[in-house]
């Protein structure tokens, strides 16, 4: 049996470039959700960011304090005390990014996107997210995220 012939044996959704169930347009499906919707999703974003920020924030200020104020000085100090607080913010930290994963997708899902592309914008967003000032307006975030949202070089 040649080639082709083996790939005439084959289902059509195994074979290259086939319209089929796995092989989806995600981006035409995000281009294709209104602004409006994407703006909503990516202000929750941008607001679920920020509490675990707070959250993972006051989880390092905790670990600092953990053994109270300690008589050692200068870089020894420094090593210690940064230790205590990676060491019980780090974990806050990505439990909070779980979370906040899990509740823009059960959102998103709610407002009829698809898990594909939900994950898709998520992705998109978090990754221009990280690049974005904290200093900026929630507005000025929320505009640069739906960019990155909706072209996916400025991702």
């Amino acid at each position: 049996m040649d080639h082709d012939q083996a790939l005439a044996t084959l289902p059509s959704s195994f074979a290259a470039q086939s319209e089929s169930q796995f092989r989806e347009p995600w981006l035409r499906r995000v281009r294709d959700v209104d602004d409006d919707t994407v703006a909503g999703l990516l202000q929750q974003l941008v607001s679920l960011r920020r509490l675990r920020n707070a959250v993972a924030a006051t989880a390092c200020g905790a670990g600092v304090g953990i053994f109270g104020l300690l008589d050692v000085h200068g870089v020894y100090a420094l090593l210690i005390y940064g230790t205590l607080a990676a060491a019980v913010g780090m974990p806050v930290f990505a439990i909070g990014s779980l979370s906040v994963r899990r509740l823009f997708l059960r959102e998103s899902l709610a407002q009829g996107l698809s898990p594909t592309a939900s994950m898709l914008v998520l992705t998109r967003a978090e990754r221009r997210a990280r690049l974005v000032a904290p200093w900026r307006s929630e507005d000025d975030k929320i505009a640069a995220l739906l960019a990155a949202v909706r072209e996916p070089d400025t991702a």
